[in-house]
């Protein structure tokens, strides 16, 4: 498998296949196993994927060189890449329908396998009740040794980052965009501190690639995917936040929503769904002790099994928590805020 991380970032140059068929297709070949039934319901022949390269050479060696530029990207900068079959990538987004193959991460990853984590989410622009109640939720969190998930806009997300390292938790950030910027570029500082505190950046976007607003769409769902349960606590009708609580339900993951929302919110999925509603700290407490239970669960079902070959040499065990690209302000970080 050495060579199986320079592949798999080259497969993502083969036009008109999605990720899933790029798993499916590298899982047949080296003879996977996986418990996980929601990624790919079958696995085809294990010919797939040499069938693959031989229609599309052009573009998968045309890929190969693209791969070599990013991976020695991510050795000058210190950011790791982590394929669907690397025993890093986080168990639970295995399981989701639409999971990345390649992830790109800075920091601490341990704790996304070993520890149940929540995504708390809502609107950039929170009222004062929604920042009292996202610090009172990130604090609660924390007591029960749970991790949470955000992604470091305004708001909800930055609340929720600032009081778990407060608390001395892990907190980990997803971007909709490569690590060469941060968006937006004030929490800049914040992505630092959550590194040094020993947090993490992730993200399913290459290096360079900017900050767009499909991109955030599709970041949503790997909030939801990496954690045991979703709670909004504060959302708009048609605020990004909403595709978070839509993905969690796709995922077959729990959603809770604060008891503001039984009137305001009008979403007619999220309220057809089942949601969980929480009217006091006492509903929280209660649903914040089921999620070790739920995370082993889940943990379990996303692991590999039968893959007996070794991760690529290209792939770090260590991470590197201070990136240049990170500790180094940029000035072109203004013209992507």
């Amino acid at each position: 498998m050495s060579n199986l991380l320079r592949d798999l970032l080259a497969l993502k140059s083969i036009p008109h296949i999605n990720d899933q068929e790029r798993i499916a297709a590298v899982g047949s070949a080296i003879g996977l196993s996986i418990k996980s039934t929601r990624s790919f319901s079958t696995l085809p022949s294990p010919t797939y994927l040499s069938q693959l390269k031989e229609e599309h050479q052009d573009h998968f060696d045309q890929g190969l060189v693209w791969a070599e530029q990013q991976l020695e990207r991510s050795r000058l900068e210190g950011y790791q890449v982590i394929h669907f079959f690397d025993p890093r990538y986080p168990p639970l987004l295995r399981l989701i329908p639409t999971p990345p193959l390649i992830l790109f991460a800075l920091g601490h990853l341990q704790p996304l396998q070993q520890q149940p984590q929540l995504a708390i989410v809502g609107t950039r622009t929170p009222s004062a009740i929604g920042l009292d109640h996202c610090r009172i939720s990130t604090r609660r969190a924390a007591e029960h040794h749970i991790g949470v998930v955000s992604g470091l806009a305004y708001g909800i997300d930055q609340a929720a980052h600032c009081q778990m390292l407060a608390c001395r938790g892990y907190t980990a950030a997803i971007l909709g965009h490569g690590f060469q910027t941060i968006y937006p570029s004030v929490h800049r500082p914040l992505a630092n501190k959550l590194l040094r505190h020993g947090g993490a950046l992730l993200t399913e976007h290459p290096w360079d690639t900017p900050p767009r607003p499909h991109h955030f769409v599709l970041r949503n769902r790997l909030q939801s995917g990496l954690t045991a349960a979703t709670l909004i606590v504060e959302a708009r009708d048609r605020g990004g936040t909403l595709h978070t609580g839509r993905a969690a339900i796709r995922q077959q993951r729990p959603l809770w929503l604060t008891a503001q929302h039984r009137t305001r919110l009008n979403d007619p999925i999220i309220h057809r769904s089942g949601v969980t509603w929480l009217d006091s700290e006492e509903d929280l407490n209660h649903e914040l002790l089921t999620l070790p239970a739920r995370y082993s669960y889940l943990s379990g079902q996303g692991q590999l099994s039968d893959l007996k070959e070794s991760p690529s040499p290209h792939v770090t065990e260590q991470p590197n928590l201070f990136s240049p690209a990170l500790l180094e302000l940029s000035k072109n970080d203004s013209n992507s805020s």
